[in-house]
């Protein structure tokens, strides 16, 4: 319910601060992106649902459940990175796709659709503390997200309209998403896994890199936007982030 407040609060405000027509509008323009990483969120959601009973299990039985989360973490980031980054640069393809030609507001898509990366954290991290019965833990990081997003929301919103609200949301997403990833490795006693951190850092350069030079490789968008996915899951194997054996056990485990 909290998480739900400060992921839903965003066009209450814009509405609230602006007022009048024009909140109403800005309002509109930000639904118009925030309803496409509504969508996108449902994958997460659904990952998590099927790590609620495997965690709790895990943690029942006393077991080793450090390399379950890493496995979590690279099979569900790995892809909302790949959605998150390639939407920097192809927000306005996919506006004038789904809306017929209306591009108002794509900028908001390209800085919202990150948001994707830091709910994955969430579900992860957020599912693990729920498993094992740490549920104050986690309000604690809820409640402070709602104060959060209020407090950026009513300084950013008169100032930078809809996208004020996306970029509060984007930092509201990762602060909490971020929090619970740390209050993991101090409850678990995780270890800094520095070799996951440089295959992330890699992966996140790469995509980059490769939105980069394929976003104008052709005179179709959507061909240069398949190969931006083919040479993206290529990174994910030579970086490390995916492997066949991961996947695996990843499935025994369950």
């Amino acid at each position: 319910l909290l998480m739900t407040f400060y992921n839903r609060l965003d066009t209450i405000m814009i509405e609230s601060i602006l007022g009048g027509d024009e909140g109403k509008r800005q309002s509109g323009i930000y639904m118009k992106s925030f309803r496409l990483l509504d969508a996108a969120n449902q994958i997460a959601t659904l990952f998590s649902i099927q790590l609620i009973p495997l965690f709790s299990r895990m943690l029942k039985f006393r077991e080793n459940i450090e390399n379950v989360v890493k496995l979590s973490f690279t099979l569900l980031l790995t892809p909302a990175l790949i959605v998150s980054i390639s939407t920097i640069f192809y927000a306005e393809h996919f506006f004038e796709k789904i809306y017929t030609g209306d591009t108002e507001g794509y900028q908001i898509l390209a800085v919202i659709m990150n948001c994707f990366t830091a709910v994955g954290l969430t579900c992860i991290f957020g599912t693990l503390l729920t498993a094992s019965g740490n549920l104050r833990k986690q309000n604690f990081a809820a409640i402070g997200g709602i104060l959060v997003n209020m407090i950026l929301n009513l300084f950013l919103i008169p100032r930078y309209n809809a996208m004020g609200s996306a970029i509060s949301s984007l930092v509201t997403q990762f602060l909490t998403g971020l929090l619970q990833v740390y209050i993991c490795y101090k409850v678990f006693n995780f270890h800094v896994n520095k070799r996951l951190l440089i295959s992330l850092f890699l992966f996140i350069a790469g995509l980059f890199f490769i939105n980069y030079f394929t976003l104008n490789l052709t005179k179709q968008w959507m061909l240069n936007f398949v190969i931006m996915l083919i040479f993206s899951g290529l990174l994910a194997f030579v970086t490390g982030m995916i492997n066949p054996k991961s996947v695996l056990r990843f499935i025994k485990y369950k």
